[in-house]
């Protein structure tokens, strides 16, 4: 009788603990999916801003090459 009680709350006090595990993990697994999403779209808007500058950048350079060869031009037929 002794260990059928014993085994009993073995098993009960394994449940609980079990159940609790399983609702920590299922916790921390909408925390993680949380924090993934904010880091994806920091990331996605990092990567944007860089873009932007990068076409900022490419439009100064365009414009400058440009206003380079106008000037080289200009410097020919006078």
């Amino acid at each position: 009788m002794r260990m059928l009680t014993f085994l009993f709350a073995l098993l009960f006090f394994a449940g609980f603990l079990l159940a609790f595990g399983f609702r920590l993990i299922y916790q921390n697994r909408a925390d993680l999916f949380t924090l993934y999403r904010r880091q994806r779209e920091l990331l996605f808007r990092r990567n944007a801003e860089s873009s932007a500058q990068k076409d900022d950048d490419d439009d100064d350079t365009t414009v400058n090459h440009m206003l380079g060869l106008l000037s080289e031009h200009e410097d020919k037929y006078e």
